[in-house]
């Protein structure tokens, strides 16, 4: 997704981050395929964990595992790593969400893909809202990818930021 933005020009540099390392190394193939060094980076982290405490991002998106279950519970979820697919108890969602409004600049949004079959928008609006993040709403991905959705958040705008002098 992050890509896709960069390509498109709704951006001018990408940070990217994954828990796995074979993440890093697409990425890398990417980066050099594309001549896009000095524009992406990529950080190898559990959450924000191992990313810079300074960095902040006007947006953050994300397609994170989607599946809240203790066990495999499809042909899918047996064939790929659970990496990919499995968040019990939401916890990385929790996590995510807990830490995402401290890393994002004044006005800045968050937006993940989810899936309808294992979630409803409203599994994570209290995550969202705790962390200080207002709901905006939940938006179909299109043809094709009906399963989907993205939850869009933000920092709510501050009423001194609207208010003129004269």
């Amino acid at each position: 997704m992050g890509f896709s933005l960069l390509a498109a020009g709704l951006c001018d540099t990408l940070d990217l981050g994954d828990v796995n390392p074979d993440a890093g190394a697409a990425v890398g193939r990417t980066i050099e395929a594309n001549g896009l060094h000095g524009k992406v980076r990529f950080h190898l982290s559990d959450g924000f964990s191992q990313v810079p405490d300074d960095l902040r991002w006007d947006l953050m998106v994300g397609n994170p595992p989607h599946v809240n279950a203790v066990a495999a519970a499809s042909d899918y979820q047996r064939s790929h790593s659970p990496l990919i697919w499995k968040d019990t108890d939401w916890a990385i969602h929790r996590s995510f969400y807990a830490k995402a409004a401290q890393r994002l600049r004044p006005g800045g949004s968050v937006v993940i893909q989810e899936n309808h079959r294992f979630s409803a928008p409203e599994d994570f609006t209290e995550m969202a809202e705790e962390s200080g993040l207002e709901v905006v709403g939940a938006f179909e991905c299109g043809a094709g990818y009906e399963d989907y959705y993205f939850l869009w958040s933000r920092l709510p705008a501050h009423d001194d930021q609207c208010k003129h002098t004269s």
